[in-house]
């Protein structure tokens, strides 16, 4: 593993995004602001993110253009970082059991070319050599994932080597587009119950039994309706939500810091505002026209 040096931002290639629920990044900016960063963003060699998304975006609202970098080239370097991560940095969030699979398929990258030589060398061993712990599903990615390769990302994780081979089937189906719509919806509903339980090994177990995974039934529709609020009520207080938010933004945007840090707040923002200005125009369409009559 090489030591620390500094990147571009821009130069950051996010893949795959393992995480789809970042948590307080305003926090962990805050964190990072009084207290530096502890640890710096892991990168594979070719400059896609490993780990580090939360701590790249706080730096990015933070207003930084370079990050403190390392770059990594096998599992082993992985799981140093990470167990040195979870042992020491408090604004830490913990990944949901999809992200952790997410994560896995791309450590699993790292260690393709060992794990193809571990099983040409083991080609001539006796039966009943060292393995994966858990019988593979058909879907699951066996050329990248091997006994030791899923051992090694376990550990990096901070799972057990069982806990990630299951995430590791149930995921490959959900990503494989050889599987039917049908196996791969459910798969990623097996994920979506996972996340939504924090557990692996129950849910698991029900989809390899090739049970229907659904979420559970809601409260009746009586006891929804009263708790629900009125709509135009609903609707009054969303719409005074976001215009306190658009002007937020007009301060930020006339701020006295913002002309240096435009750039910036352009690659990180300006997607956001475009997609935002587009689903408000066509709500206000939506919206009838009130014509009022006038009177003096």
């Amino acid at each position: 593993m090489s030591g620390e040096v500094r990147v571009a931002i821009e130069a950051i290639r996010v893949e795959g995004r393992h995480r789809s629920e970042l948590g307080d990044i305003a926090a962990l900016a805050e964190d990072i602001k009084t207290n530096g960063l502890i640890h710096a963003i892991a990168l594979t060699l070719d400059n896609r993110l490993i780990a580090g998304e939360r701590r790249l975006r706080a730096l990015q609202l933070l207003g930084e253009t370079t990050v403190p970098v390392r770059y990594l080239e096998n599992i082993n370097e992985v799981a140093d970082i990470f167990r040195a991560e979870r042992s020491e940095n408090t604004q830490r969030k913990d990944m949901l059991p999809s992200e952790l699979a997410s994560l896995g398929a791309a450590l699993a990258e790292l260690e393709k070319p060992k794990a193809a030589a571990r099983k040409s060398q083991a080609a001539g061993q006796p039966r009943g050599a060292k393995g994966a712990s858990v019988s593979p599903h058909p879907g699951m990615l066996s050329e990248l994932v091997d006994g030791k390769a899923s051992e090694l990302i376990g550990d990096a994780l901070g799972i057990s080597q069982a806990s990630y081979e299951r995430l590791s089937a149930v995921h490959a189906v959900s990503t494989d587009d050889s599987q039917s719509p049908e196996e791969r919806e459910r798969a990623q509903k097996a994920l979506d119950e996972m996340d939504r339980t924090n557990t692996v090994k129950p849910v698991y177990e029900r989809w390899r039994a090739g049970e229907a995974i659904e979420p559970p039934e809601p409260a009746t529709k009586q006891k929804r309706a009263r708790n629900r609020k009125a709509l135009p009520d609903a609707f009054r207080e969303t719409s005074y939500q976001m215009t306190k938010a658009v002007e937020r933004l007009e301060r930020l945007v006339l701020d006295d810091r913002f002309p240096r840090n435009a750039e910036q707040v352009a690659r990180t923002s300006r997607g956001d505002l475009l997609r935002a200005a587009d689903l408000l125009a066509a709500v206000i369409s939506r919206v009838p026209t009130l014509n009022t009559e006038v009177t003096e």
